[in-house]
């Protein structure tokens, strides 16, 4: 956070405004804490893994747990308590998240991203038969972001 707590405070404050979801900026003064990504993203792709249908919302919630709740996201003990309720196994989540598949698989994802020219949050991709298109990169509202989907699956309109 030494390095970059300026920018982040600054991009969370417009996000905050434009979405109206709320930021805890707290872990901004905290010039220990490391600021990375890799971790919270690897714990996603181990739910994706082991309980495919609680992965978007075990997102939400790890999101919920950095942003709002300032919780050290690098940390996988973090994560437990979320566990029970989606019915994965603790233990197997913790071996799963340290080990060489879900670093390597977190790898994927940042390279497909990258490959996209997804460089921040938020971003939103539509898996359309098997192609990936980035419908919006940054907050926007739903009608635009509907208008893209219409667009890529080729909805008629009236």
């Amino acid at each position: 956070m030494a390095d970059v707590g300026d920018l982040l405070k600054e991009h969370w404050e417009a996000v905050e405004k434009r979405s109206e979801q709320p930021f805890n900026y707290g872990i901004i003064e905290d010039k220990t804490f490391v600021y990375d990504t890799e971790p919270p993203a690897r714990a996603v792709i181990v739910m994706r893994e082991l309980n495919k249908d609680a992965e978007f919302e075990f997102f939400k919630e790890v999101q919920h747990l950095f942003y709002e709740q300032n919780k050290n996201t690098n940390d996988v003990k973090v994560y437990l308590p979320l566990l029970e309720k989606h019915e994965v196994d603790s233990e197997e989540f913790e071996n799963t998240f340290d080990s060489q598949w879900a670093k390597m698989e977190v790898k994927k994802d940042f390279q497909l991203a990258t490959q996209m020219s997804v460089s921040g949050f938020p971003a939103l991709l539509l898996d359309h038969e098997g192609k990936f298109y980035v419908v919006c990169k940054g907050y926007a509202k739903a009608g635009p972001i509907i208008g893209a989907i219409e667009k890529v699956i080729g909805v008629e309109k009236d």
